[in-house]
């Protein structure tokens, strides 16, 4: 079997492991998406778990069940501050356990437990958009930010209710995602205008609500692009309340979560910089939750301190994934 080697770099440190070539073009693609939310990302990690059930040289069970482990490692790798991939690598291995299976066996439940997860969290994001679009105020002016899925769908619905309202996009550098949404905004027929990142207290100030995506949602906090946290204390200054968008795959314990997001590719922000200036790029910050006033998921709106109990029963599902990364610090 034909192995490559992927590496994952944080620009500053580099570590490589060993994968089938098709695993290495799926990592390569699911790393290399700086634009994509992490509904599109979890479609991408789980091609990556199919493409490894598919080409795994494996010789047995165990061997086929490390290899998973180390490509559940290089996903969240990759994507650390994004809540479904934690879930969907702690499903997958959670499902393929060596008790008296063969090793081919694994490796069909391996694929299914990935293509099982997708599957349902489709449907419970567009039940949670639903509900977040019952919250979408008549008349009012919306801000938001990025590119979230979850959050043009809201307003898609929103407007299908009949209800008229105004968005303002932030740009959300580097990347600049905000244009993308004010452009699937505009072909919605939602009037719409795209603002710098830096005027963020005045479209604060002027909105009647700011309505946002979730990449995780733990019980201290909630994780998004880089910026929401201003605009999320600002409105608290101001009484505009926050409204998160996150179905049941963005929940996980805080504790798994690193510090913070790691680095980006520095010419993101300024290509060949100066000796001597260092770039901070990163992309997703967390958000304490006493920011957010409700959280629209997929059973309906809930408050921000019933997280810790919707938790609790989705703790053991990830002690696999949790011992790797206990094991891998």
């Amino acid at each position: 079997m034909e192995c490559n080697k992927f590496y994952y770099a944080d620009w500053c440190d580099v570590s490589e492991r060993a994968f089938p070539v098709a695993v290495e073009d799926a990592l390569v693609a699911f790393s290399g998406d700086r634009l994509s939310g992490a509904s599109t990302m979890l479609e991408a990690a789980a091609a990556a778990i199919s493409a490894l059930s598919a080409h795994s040289a494996a010789r047995d069970g165990p061997a086929f069940i490390s290899e998973l482990g180390d490509l559940s490692l290089a996903l969240i790798d990759a994507q650390p501050m994004m809540a479904p991939i934690y879930n969907l690598c702690a499903a997958v291995l959670q499902t393929a356990q060596p008790s008296c299976q063969s090793l081919s066996k694994l490796k069909i439940a391996a694929f299914r437990a990935a293509d099982r997860y997708v599957g349902e969290v489709g449907p419970n994001q567009e039940k949670a958009c639903l509900a977040a679009s019952k919250l979408v105020l008549d008349g009012g002016r919306i801000l938001t930010m990025s590119s979230s899925r979850a959050v043009l769908r809201t307003l898609e619905l929103a407007r299908k209710d009949w209800k008229k309202f105004g968005v303002t996009v932030l740009e959300s550098r580097p990347m600049l995602e905000g244009r993308r949404a004010a452009s699937a905004l505009a072909a919605l027929g939602i009037p719409v205008e795209l603002a710098t990142d830096a005027s963020v207290a005045h479209e604060v100030r002027r909105a009647g609500q700011i309505i946002i995506g979730a990449d995780a949602l733990t019980e201290e906090v909630l994780v998004n692009k880089s910026g929401t946290l201003a605009a999320a204390i600002i409105a608290k200054e101001s009484s505009v309340p926050v409204i998160a968008i996150a179905d049941s795959s963005k929940l996980l314990p805080h504790q798994l979560l690193p510090e913070s997001d790691r680095s980006r590719d520095p010419n993101e922000v300024w290509e060949k910089a100066p000796a001597g200036v260092r770039i901070s790029n990163r992309y997703f910050e967390k958000v304490p939750l006493k920011y957010i006033r409700t959280v629209a998921m997929e059973d309906g709106p809930v408050s921000p301190k019933d997280i810790l109990q919707m938790l609790e029963p989705r703790v053991g599902g990830l002690v696999p994934l949790a011992k790797i990364l206990r094991d891998k610090k």
